[in-house]
C-alpha cells in the first residue's frame, strides 16, 4: 500500500481510539454518579457532624451533581455530541468536586481528625479517578476535592491540620499521578500498530 494510505489508516485509527476513549469515559459517568450517591448517604449516616439544615444544603448540592452527571451519560448518540459530552462532562466532574469539597465545611464535625478527613476527600477521588479513567476528569474532580478539605483544615481549624493537609496533599498527588501515567501509557501505542496485527 502506498505510504499516504498507510497514515490515513494510522490517523483513522487514532481517531477511532479517540472516540472509543471519549464512549468510556461517558459510559463512566453513570457509575460516577452512583459512586457519589452512595458515598455522600455513608457519609450523611456515618460521619455527619453539623446541623440538619448544613446537611441538607450538602445533599442538594450532591443532588444536582448527581443529575447533571446522568445528563451526560445520556449525551452519546453522535461522535460531535460525545465530543461536546466529554467537554462537559469534565466541567460537572469540576462542579461535582466542587460540591463534595464543601462537605468538609458543611457536613465533617467542627473537630475532626486525619483518620477522618482523608478518607472523605480521597475516596470518592480514586474510586472517580479508576471509574472515568480519564486524566482531565480525574484532575477536574480531585483538585476542588482537595481544596475544600484544606481550606476546612485551616478554617476550622481541625487538631493535627499540619499532618492532615501533608497526608491529603501526598495521597492526591498519588492519584492524580497514576491518572496521568495511565494516559501517557495508553498515548505511547503507536496509532499504525493495528495494521501489523
Amino acid at each position: 500500500m502506498p505510504l499516504a494510505a498507510l497514515e490515513q489508516l494510522s490517523r483513522l485509527h487514532a481517531e477511532q481510539a479517540r472516540s472509543a476513549q471519549r464512549m468510556m469515559f461517558l459510559d463512566g459517568s453513570a457509575n460516577a454518579a452512583l459512586a457519589l450517591m452512595l458515598l455522600g448517604v455513608a457519609v450523611i449516616a456515618l460521619g455527619a457532624g453539623t446541623s440538619l439544615p448544613l446537611c441538607f444544603a450538602w445533599s442538594l448540592l450532591l443532588l444536582l451533581a448527581i443529575i447533571a452527571l446522568l445528563r451526560c451519560h445520556l449525551r452519546v448518540h453522535d461522535r460531535i455530541g460525545a465530543m461536546r459530552a466529554a467537554r462537559d462532562l469534565r466541567a460537572v466532574l469540576f462542579y461535582a468536586g466542587c460540591a463534595w469539597g464543601s462537605g468538609a465545611l458543611l457536613v465533617l464535625p467542627p473537630v475532626t481528625y486525619p483518620a477522618a478527613a482523608l478518607p472523605f476527600a480521597v475516596a470518592p477521588s480514586a474510586i472517580l479517578a479508576t471509574l472515568l479513567k480519564d486524566r482531565g476528569g480525574a484532575l477536574a474532580f480531585l483538585m476542588p476535592v482537595t481544596a475544600g478539605a484544606i481550606a476546612a483544615a485551616i478554617l476550622r481549624p481541625w487538631p493535627d491540620a499540619g499532618l492532615a493537609t501533608a497526608l491529603l496533599l501526598m495521597l492526591q498527588s498519588g492519584i492524580a499521578a497514576l491518572a496521568i501515567l495511565r494516559d501517557r501509557r495508553a498515548e505511547k501505542i503507536p496509532p499504525g500498530l493495528a495494521l501489523h496485527s
